[in-house]
């Protein structure tokens, strides 16, 4: 239960961190943001109308969080089949630092952007009447 709580609280500072991540770079007429997720688009790029401001999609940041849940799960779950000696008073500390590493990286990302909360992304942002043609390409640490 300890694992699945840990993978929990510290999987939305992964998706915030984007450590992989999708682009997708579309083609609009008169421009228009980028998309970033990974597997799902959960924001746009920050450049609408001041640095500061972006879409913020909460299905696609469910959805991430859920797999980085998963994943961190996975990962812990065959680290302690391994049966490594680690010393409980190690792994407490290191797990606290890493949760106040999360909070603040979720913290940060969420105060300083101006976002504009959505349910999920559409590609024509409800304006254009024809499909939009997007490229996606994979990044890896792009914060």
């Amino acid at each position: 239960m300890k694992q699945v709580l840990w993978s929990l609280f510290f999987s939305p500072a992964l998706v915030f961190l984007e450590l992989i991540s999708f682009r997708y770079t579309c083609q609009y007429e008169d421009g228009g943001p980028d998309f970033y997720g990974f597997p799902f688009i959960y924001r746009t790029s920050n450049v609408w109308v001041n640095s500061l401001s972006g879409e913020f999609y909460v299905l696609g940041c469910i959805g991430n969080m859920l797999f980085w849940t998963v994943i961190l799960f996975a990962l812990m779950t065959g680290i302690k089949r391994l049966k490594i000696p680690i010393h409980k008073l190690t792994s407490r500390v290191w797990g606290v630092f890493l949760l106040l590493f999360g909070f603040c990286i979720v913290y940060s990302t969420l105060s300083i952007v101006d976002w504009r909360y959505q349910w999920q992304h559409d590609f024509k942002m409800d304006y254009y009447s024809d499909d939009i043609i997007c490229n996606r390409e994979i990044q890896f640490f792009w914060n």
